[in-house]
């Protein structure tokens, strides 16, 4: 390829489409990454395929905004049609559902927005998308997705769309095209778009795109009816009766976690990227070590403010050999005490307070984070158990995991240490980077503080 487009040192590949390829590239005159699309060579010399092209190089180059990937250059050089954009290493939402499979409702929606921000200012200039899904649309390094590939993007009252003949009713992915878009003749507009950004919004919080007689999200996750009603509405075969702009679809979606758009801060969701604000587990020593557990301590609770303790929490706990508390919303912790057993306490909502029973455990961990309600505990033979919620497979132990060192627990998923390295399960992938350690003297809930009063 650096045979044919000479400023660029040219890496592998990103992506391979019908239409072409997406290489990763550095730029020779600046050393800056870059992502350069090529036109297939077997495409060159179809007129409709180059108009596509190079109508596509001209739409992005004109879409100034932080929310559509940005446009450095583009031409054609011996003989080769090429576009160059910014580098974005990060990969596709796409990607990262494969990896995590779905999302909360309130990453979604941090998500999505800066999207309707970039489809809204495409279409403020007449340019419908007409192919959004989770593919074209790019993480970036601070974890917010751009809008990609207008290869088929409508210019509204340009004539020279009657001149692109490629059956409008196969142009797109058919899972996320409106009917409008599907059928000969349709009148597509700003609504189009806001179909298949339902879909994709579907897709993000269940792991599956709708089809025939799907279940509603409020019937298989633990999100309102105001999350069904935006994404039927979104979603509805008239699109008379959807969102009139993507500006609405929007500000429906800001309703969904009451917060305004500049006040949400957008989850970093790489794997890469991610660290896990989990509670590390304690560990007595090698294998070697791993003994009946002697020793002590009183650790007392209280809250911050006035009032009395949650539901399930007692005053103190004597005998405690290791301490776990979680932050979440529904507070819960588990002591580890001198003879190896657990003591649960707090909410048991999701079963997070029942704890295993016996002895011999070394090392406890519970999840962090506001929704967490799960928690993991080591064994003096290297074994995980865990409880409570598995919303996302946290507490299913991957059967690649057979003996652990260390144990960690984040809002929706588990790890742990196993010949030197973390194995991370759940709803998010992973670096572990462990962040709490149990041997401290006090720990903090989202109310209460947890105290050690002796040794």
């Amino acid at each position: 390829m650096e045979d044919y487009l000479t400023d660029y040192e040219f890496h592998g590949e990103l992506g391979r489409g019908g239409t072409g390829v997406v290489y990763e590239a550095t730029e020779r005159k600046s050393g800056e990454p870059v992502a350069v699309k090529v036109l297939a060579p077997s495409l060159a010399k179809n007129p409709e395929f180059v108009e596509r092209f190079r109508r596509e190089a001209k739409v992005m180059s004109e879409l100034k905004h932080p929310s559509v990937v940005t446009v450095r250059t583009w031409g054609e050089q011996n003989g080769l049609l090429f576009l160059v954009m910014e580098y974005l290493p990060s990969g596709s939402l796409a990607e990262l559902l494969q990896r995590v499979k779905r999302l909360s409702l309130e990453e979604a929606v941090s998500l999505l927005l800066p999207v309707c921000d970039g489809l809204d200012h495409s279409h403020q200039r007449g340019i419908l998308h007409r192919d959004i899904k989770p593919g074209n649309l790019l993480l970036d390094t601070r974890g917010q997705l751009k809008v990609a590939d207008f290869g088929l993007a409508k210019i509204l009252g340009r004539e020279s769309e009657a001149g692109l003949t490629v059956t409008n009713a196969t142009m797109g992915t058919p899972r996320y095209m409106a009917p409008e878009q599907m059928a000969e003749g349709g009148v597509v507009d700003a609504r189009t778009d806001v179909y298949a950004l339902g879909v994709v919004l579907y897709e993000m919080l269940t792991g599956k795109t709708p089809g025939g007689n799907f279940a509603l999200p409020s019937e298989l996750l633990p999100v309102g009816e105001k999350v069904d009603e935006v994404i039927l509405k979104a979603m509805s075969d008239q699109a008379s009766d959807r969102f009139r702009s993507i500006e609405l679809f929007g500000n429906a979606l800001e309703s969904l976690v009451h917060k305004p758009f500049s006040r949400i801060k957008a989850s970093v969701l790489t794997a890469a990227s991610v660290t896990l604000l989990g509670l590390v587990g304690w560990f007595m020593g090698g294998a070697e070590n791993r003994g009946e557990l002697e020793g002590g301590a009183t650790w007392a609770f209280q809250v911050e403010a006035d009032g009395s303790l949650p539901e399930g929490y007692p005053n103190k706990i004597e005998h405690v050999r290791a301490m776990a508390l979680s932050d979440a919303d529904r507070e819960f912790g588990v002591a580890l005490l001198s003879d190896g057993s657990l003591q649960g306490f707090g909410s048991n909502q999701y079963g997070q307070s029942e704890v295993p029973s016996g002895r011999g455990f070394v090392a406890v961990a519970v999840g962090r984070g506001s929704r967490a309600a799960h928690g993991l505990a080591l064994t003096q033979e290297g074994k995980v158990v865990a409880w409570g919620d598995n919303s996302f497979g946290q507490v299913e132990i991957p059967e690649e995991l057979e003996v652990a060192t260390s144990v960690a627990a984040g809002e929706f998923c588990s790890a742990a240490l196993s010949e030197g390295e973390w194995i991370v399960w759940g709803r998010r992938d992973g670096d572990i980077e462990p962040s709490q350690s149990v041997e401290s003297d006090e720990l903090r809930g989202r109310l209460v503080v947890a105290r050690k009063l002796d040794d």
